[in-house]
């Protein structure tokens, strides 16, 4: 009997051990995973920087950085795309906004930010639509009703055009009274 103790108590050491053996495993896994995502987004944040210096190569490095930390980083594959389209690069830019709406499907200023994009390749149907979508995500977006406005007016649409230029300025001005 005594024998039999010994052993069960021996199997029941083992079991705790193992059991806080695995409690260990599972605390330093989400240590690491949330080490990644400060990392992914320092290195966003390294790479906004850039962007405002119009570092646009050392810019993408950073956000390729950040991506690379935590892949479903939305505002990565965003900040990205507006460096890409402001060396020119209008797919790769495009590539990116995309991205960040499979990410964040409701993501309006990567809507946006396509918007822009499209326009710039004269693909002005297109930018109206996501502009819509943009303002589906976030009504008082005032920069997509611009951007749907300058879309509407290279396609001779001047009416249309004015009135989305109107709703954006009194988008801007309840703005800027709010933060009075």
């Amino acid at each position: 009997m005594k024998n039999v103790c010994k052993k069960l108590a021996i199997i029941l050491s083992l079991i705790l051990l193992n059991t806080s053996a695995v409690a260990a495993e599972q605390s330093i896994q989400q240590n690491l995973i949330h080490d990644k995502a400060i990392l992914a987004e320092e290195y966003s944040n390294i790479g906004s920087s850039f962007l405002r210096l119009k570092k646009y190569q050392e810019a993408i490095e950073n956000f390729n950085i950040a991506i690379k930390y935590s892949p479903g980083y939305a505002s990565a594959y965003n900040s990205k795309g507006i460096a890409l389209d402001d060396l020119g690069k209008l797919l790769e830019a495009v590539e990116n906004y995309d991205l960040a709406i499979k990410h964040k499907p409701n993501f309006a200023e990567a809507y946006n930010n396509k918007a822009v994009s499209y326009r710039k390749l004269g693909k002005n149907e297109e930018a109206i639509i996501l502009c819509n979508l943009a303002i589906k995500y976030k009504p008082h977006f005032a920069e997509a009703y611009n951007n749907k406005g300058a879309s509407l007016a290279r396609l001779g649409q001047y009416q249309d055009a004015m009135e989305n230029y109107d709703i954006a300025v009194r988008v801007m001005q309840r703005l800027i009274i709010t933060k009075a």
